[in-house]
């Protein structure tokens, strides 16, 4: 539904997931960027601002942080339109665009009818909570995945939550692009929220677009009582390390900046981004980026500590994964063992063996220790850890919660570690470049690794190693776990 005609050099459209897009034709850069409806009316005010005196205007929103200011050249001056999209959001990410001043109130005059349009109104339903909408009180549930109907009247598999309508009791299961039906009003689902609120806005009725037809979670295993034969536990099965040593000693600000290289390779390459460490008060959905707010501790405390106290840390990593009907889904993951309990075929089947780690554990040495090292006292071992409690890397698995598991057949997991081990990779090859740069090296500790030779190096994993003389078949893998 397009706001204005695209023959236009600047037009906005509304996206059927309630998202706004504004598309720059007029000769500026930038790519398509895209806000939440609830901007548009602040946003347009901001470029009237703009324009009477040329004046940086910003403000943040649920999921947008948008700035106007003056871009181009002196003498030939152009607007520019930022949003730092929070990552975890629906196209989130940031954009920029530069737009000619002849068209900035074009947009600015396109904004202001969009605002004015009810047809985008949106609320958050909060979970657990009960919520008046439309005359109706309302609860919205846990999300987890399964079966929806979307707003077309077709089928969709992924995360829905159930919201219940406590008038009557009924319940409707809700995703993203699905309709909650409240009597004559519908509201169709735009974005679950990292709180595990849903997004919705007001439908009007317009027919939405068939979805794409799409592959990206087939059933591979319908048969197995559990497809995730990865296991969760206390015991590593692979450690990483970088000596830290040398660098202490003749200056710890080496540290800092190798570690800022480790924060960016894990968020860049997907395989770890850091959410929450209590230790130093950081959570990110308050305090925006780790690196700043990182750096401020640094600098209060005269030097970097290396991860060393990360009690009720909160690290994710984007990792492959099935659930309990054998549907493969690729995805940021907070807590692995979640996974497994809810593929587990009967309670506690996995005891031991989904113990609760984060997908990469990282560790290391506090800024005292690291003092003393470049004083010339005696000290113990200064250095970095990453560690895996998870087989889930890995090509080929013992698959130890499982019944027939002997510990020398082995399962083949490639269809997720293929997936996601490259991510991993990836970022073990960044750190050890960054080590490089401070004379160190990332090296395999022998003494924590719990699996073949051939599998795993100083490097990463390996995944095109020979395969096993011995594997489990099919036939064993859909075994009986009672």
């Amino acid at each position: 539904r397009v706001i204005s005609m695209p023959a236009n050099r600047i037009y906005v459209d509304i996206q059927d997931n309630g998202l706004i897009c504004i598309h720059n034709q007029s000769g500026g850069m930038g790519e398509t960027l895209v806000v939440d409806a609830e901007t548009t009316a602040w946003l347009a005010r901001a470029i009237e601002r703009f324009l009477q005196n040329f004046h940086t205007q910003e403000q943040h929103f649920t999921d947008d942080h948008l700035r106007v200011e003056v871009g181009g050249r002196d003498h030939d001056p152009e607007m520019a339109l930022f949003n730092r999209r929070r990552p975890e959001a629906v196209q989130g990410g940031g954009r920029v665009q530069l737009i000619q001043l002849e068209h900035a109130r074009d947009l600015m005059a396109q904004l202001l009818e969009l605002s004015k349009n009810s047809e985008i109104e949106s609320i958050v339903l909060p979970p657990a909570i009960p919520f008046d909408l439309d005359h109706e009180t309302v609860a919205l549930g846990s999300a987890a995945p399964g079966p929806y109907g979307l707003a077309d009247g077709t089928e969709a598999y992924g995360r829905a939550a159930t919201i219940t309508l406590l008038s009557d009791g009924s319940t409707q299961e809700v995703g993203v692009g699905g309709v909650l039906n409240l009597g004559s009003a519908r509201w169709i689902a735009v974005a679950f929220q990292t709180d595990g609120g849903l997004r919705l806005r007001r439908d009007d009725g317009t027919p939405t677009a068939p979805p794409a037809p799409t592959n990206d979670t087939p059933i591979v295993y319908p048969d197995a009582e559990m497809a995730n034969l990865w296991v969760q536990w206390d015991h590593p099965f692979a450690t990483w390390r970088v000596d830290l040593g040398n660098a202490a000693r003749k200056n710890p600000n080496q540290i800092a900046d190798f570690l800022t290289a480790v924060i960016q390779a894990g968020e860049q390459s997907g395989a770890m981004r850091i959410l929450q460490i209590p230790s130093i008060q950081y959570r990110r959905e308050d305090d925006g980026p780790l690196l700043p707010h990182l750096h401020q501790v640094w600098n209060a405390q005269g030097g970097p500590d290396i991860f060393s106290d990360m009690g009720g840390a909160v690290l994710e990593s984007q990792v492959a994964w099935f659930d309990g009907t054998g549907r493969l889904f690729d995805s940021p993951v907070r807590h692995l063992e979640l996974i497994l309990e809810m593929d587990e075929p009967y309670e506690n089947a996995l005891d031991g063996f989904r113990e609760p780690w984060p997908p990469i554990r990282i560790h290391g040495t506090p800024w005292s220790t690291i003092q003393q090292a470049f004083h010339g006292q005696a000290t113990g071992p200064i250095e970095l850890e990453i560690t895996l409690h998870s087989d889930i890397w890995f090509p080929w698995i013992n698959g130890m919660g499982h019944p027939l598991a002997d510990h020398r057949r082995k399962f083949d997991n490639r269809v997720l570690a293929e997936r996601h081990t490259p991510r991993l990779n990836q970022f073990l090859a960044e750190v050890d470049q960054a080590a490089l740069k401070i004379g160190a090296r990332l090296r395999l500790d022998p003494d924590e690794c719990r699996v073949r030779p051939e599998y795993v190096t100083d490097q990463g994993i390996v995944l095109n190693g020979p395969e096993p003389a011995e594997q489990m078949t099919e036939e064993d893998r859909n075994a009986s776990w009672a």
